[in-house]
Protein backbone atom coordinates (compact mmCIF):
# COMPACT_ATOMS: atom_id res chain seq x y z
CA UNK A 1 0.00 0.00 0.00
CA UNK A 2 0.97 3.65 -1.10
CA UNK A 3 2.46 6.04 1.29
CA UNK A 4 0.43 8.20 0.12
CA UNK A 5 -2.41 6.42 2.18
CA UNK A 6 -1.85 8.63 5.29
CA UNK A 7 0.12 7.14 7.98
CA UNK A 8 1.34 3.66 8.92
CA UNK A 9 -1.50 3.63 11.74
CA UNK A 10 -4.18 4.52 8.67
CA UNK A 11 -2.38 1.95 5.89
CA UNK A 12 -2.81 -0.83 8.61
CA UNK A 13 -6.31 0.23 9.58
CA UNK A 14 -7.20 -0.08 5.65
CA UNK A 15 -5.50 -3.44 5.43
CA UNK A 16 -6.71 -5.06 8.68
CA UNK A 17 -10.65 -3.77 7.39
CA UNK A 18 -9.64 -4.82 3.89
CA UNK A 19 -8.40 -8.36 4.87
CA UNK A 20 -11.54 -9.04 7.46
CA UNK A 21 -14.07 -7.50 4.66
CA UNK A 22 -12.40 -10.33 1.91
CA UNK A 23 -12.10 -13.20 4.65
CA UNK A 24 -15.90 -12.44 5.45
CA UNK A 25 -16.34 -13.04 1.46
CA UNK A 26 -13.79 -15.66 0.67
CA UNK A 27 -16.46 -18.95 1.13
CA UNK A 28 -18.64 -17.24 -1.82
CA UNK A 29 -15.74 -16.34 -4.23
CA UNK A 30 -14.35 -18.54 -7.47
CA UNK A 31 -11.35 -19.84 -6.70
CA UNK A 32 -8.20 -17.55 -7.48
CA UNK A 33 -5.40 -14.98 -6.38
CA UNK A 34 -7.31 -11.87 -5.42
CA UNK A 35 -5.57 -8.20 -5.25
CA UNK A 36 -6.84 -5.01 -4.10
CA UNK A 37 -5.01 -1.95 -4.01
CA UNK A 38 -6.34 0.82 -2.04
CA UNK A 39 -5.81 4.51 -3.35
CA UNK A 40 -5.93 7.80 -1.53
CA UNK A 41 -9.83 8.49 -0.95
CA UNK A 42 -10.23 5.61 0.96
CA UNK A 43 -8.36 7.31 4.28
CA UNK A 44 -11.55 9.74 4.36
CA UNK A 45 -13.81 6.41 3.18
CA UNK A 46 -16.53 5.22 5.79
CA UNK A 47 -16.00 1.24 6.47
CA UNK A 48 -19.36 0.54 4.83
CA UNK A 49 -18.38 2.26 1.86
CA UNK A 50 -15.33 0.43 1.36
CA UNK A 51 -17.29 -3.21 1.67
CA UNK A 52 -19.72 -2.35 -0.34
CA UNK A 53 -16.94 -1.37 -3.15
CA UNK A 54 -15.63 -4.81 -2.58
CA UNK A 55 -18.53 -6.46 -3.38
CA UNK A 56 -19.93 -4.17 -6.33
CA UNK A 57 -16.11 -5.19 -8.05
CA UNK A 58 -15.81 -8.56 -7.41
CA UNK A 59 -19.98 -8.58 -8.89
CA UNK A 60 -19.38 -6.76 -11.61
CA UNK A 61 -16.14 -9.19 -12.29
CA UNK A 62 -18.31 -12.03 -11.87
CA UNK A 63 -16.38 -13.64 -9.56
CA UNK A 64 -18.82 -14.32 -6.77
CA UNK A 65 -20.77 -17.49 -7.02
CA UNK A 66 -24.49 -16.36 -7.03
CA UNK A 67 -25.21 -19.99 -6.53
CA UNK A 68 -24.10 -20.26 -2.70
CA UNK A 69 -26.22 -18.82 -0.04
CA UNK A 70 -25.09 -14.96 1.56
Amino acid sequence: MSSKIGGAVMRNRIRRLMREDFRMLRPRLKPGRYVFTARVAAAQTAHEALKREMYALLGRAELIDRDMAP
